[in-house]
C-alpha cells in the first residue's frame, strides 16, 4: 500500500459512501452483511458441498491453516487443466503446489502465495483444498474433476 493511501483522508466520493451507510444502518435500512457473516455463510456453503467430496472418498478433511503458504505459478493462471498436488505440511506451508496447463522444471515455476489468497486467483480449487497430503486433483475445462491419492507425494 502506498503511503499515501495511509497517512491521507479517504476522497471525498468514499466519505459520502461511509454517511450514506452510517445513515441507512441508522435507520435499519442497510442491507450489507459484515465481513464475518459474510465470511461464515460463505465458509458453511462450501462445507456441505465439500462434505460430499471427503465422504466418497473416505477421508477426514484436513484444511490448510489461513496464514500458511502454498506453491503456485502464478505465470500459468487461466490456462487448462488446473493441477494441484498436496505435500505433508511443513513450517509455514500447507503442502499444495498448483498449476495451469503444462508444467516445467524451472526453478522459478513456482511462487510462495498465502493460502488466503489463492482464492482471487483461481475459486475453482477451493472445495477441494482440505484433501488431506497424499493427494492431487485435476479440473478440466468443462469443469470435470479427477482426485487420487499418491503415496510418493508423501516421500519428500
Amino acid at each position: 500500500m502506498s503511503e499515501q493511501s495511509i497517512n491521507h483522508d479517504p476522497p471525498e466520493w468514499h466519505r459520502r459512501y461511509l454517511a450514506e451507510r452510517e445513515k441507512a444502518r441508522a435507520a435499519g435500512e442497510d442491507s450489507f452483511i459484515s465481513l464475518e457473516v459474510f465470511e461464515a455463510d460463505l465458509r458453511k456453503e462450501l462445507g456441505s458441498m465439500s462434505a460430499d467430496i471427503y465422504m466418497n472418498l473416505g477421508v477426514a478433511p484436513i484444511p490448510p491453516e489461513p496464514e500458511s503458504c502454498l506453491g503456485i505459478a502464478i505465470q500459468t493462471i487461466g490456462k487448462m487443466p488446473i493441477h494441484a498436488l498436496r505435500h505433508p505440511v511443513e513450517g509455514d506451508t500447507n503442502g499444495w503446489y498448483i498449476w495451469c496447463g503444462g508444467y516445467s522444471e524451472e526453478e522459478d515455476f513456482f511462487q510462495p502465495l498465502c493460502f488466503e489468497h489463492l482464492i482471487d486467483h483461481i475459486p475453482q480449487v477451493q472445495k477441494y483444498l482440505s484433501l488431506p497430503p497424499g493427494y492431487r486433483f485435476l479440473i478440466d475445462d468443462s469443469g470435470n474433476v479427477d482426485i487420487w491419492f499418491d503415496e510418493s507425494l508423501l516421500k519428500v
